[in-house]
């Protein structure tokens, strides 16, 4: 197998993957805000120190995700009881 190959100091603004296999890839100092996502997979994948401002997840499994050491599915059940309560 070939090794992988290594992006540094690239601009590939305005790219297009499609049906691409990045897995255990690593991304650091990476710029993708505006980028969009549609059927991918990111389980067991870490993400530390990110900007996730304006971020919308929509259609999303959230089953076992993690945000700042709290399970986002038992976030969202406490928000649905708080807002049942309204």
């Amino acid at each position: 197998m070939s090794p992988a190959p290594a992006f540094s100091d690239q601009d590939l603004s305005g790219a297009a993957f499609s049906d691409v296999r990045m897995t255990g890839a690593t991304f650091d100092d990476v710029a993708l805000a505006g980028a969009g996502f549609r059927n991918v997979d990111l389980s067991g994948a870490t993400l530390s120190n990110v900007n996730l401002s304006g971020v919308t997840v929509v259609d999303a499994n959230l089953d076992g995700m993690i945000l700042n050491g709290i399970l986002v599915t038992d976030l969202l059940a406490c928000w649905r009881a708080h807002q049942a309560k309204g």
